[in-house]
C-alpha cells in the first residue's frame, strides 16, 4: 500500500458522519436504558429474590401453622417488615440510579 492510500482511508475515518434525527432519538433511548445498567440489574434482582423470599416464607408459615407447630408471630412479622422496608429502599434506589442527573454528563 502506498503513502497516498493510507492517507486517503485516515481521511476517510475522521470525516464525520451525519446522522437523523430518528438515529438521534435511539442512540438517547438506548443511552437511558444501559446507564446504570449493572445497579439496576443488581437492585432489581435483590428486589425479585426479597418478593421470592416473602412469599415461600408467608407459605412456610401457613404450613406451619397448619401442621400444629407453634409459630413465633412476633418474629415473623418483624421479618416481614424488615424484607418490606429493604424493598421499599430498593425501590428508591432503583429511581435515583434512573434520574440520576449526572448521567447526561457522559455523552453530552
Amino acid at each position: 500500500m502506498n503513502e497516498s492510500t493510507s492517507s486517503l482511508k485516515l481521511e476517510e475515518k475522521s470525516q464525520i458522519i451525519p446522522i437523523t434525527s430518528q438515529e438521534e432519538k435511539e442512540i438517547h433511548r438506548v443511552f437511558e436504558l444501559l446507564c446504570g445498567y449493572q445497579q439496576k440489574v443488581r437492585i432489581r434482582e435483590e428486589i425479585k429474590e426479597l418478593n421470592t423470599w416473602l412469599s415461600v416464607n408467608k407459605l412456610r408459615v401457613l404450613n406451619q401453622i397448619t401442621s400444629g407447630y407453634s409459630v413465633d408471630e412476633q418474629k415473623i412479622l418483624e421479618s416481614n417488615t424488615a424484607s418490606a422496608n429493604r424493598i421499599e429502599e430498593l425501590h428508591k434506589e432503583l429511581q435515583e440510579v434512573e434520574t440520576k442527573p449526572d448521567k447526561k454528563n457522559y455523552l453530552w
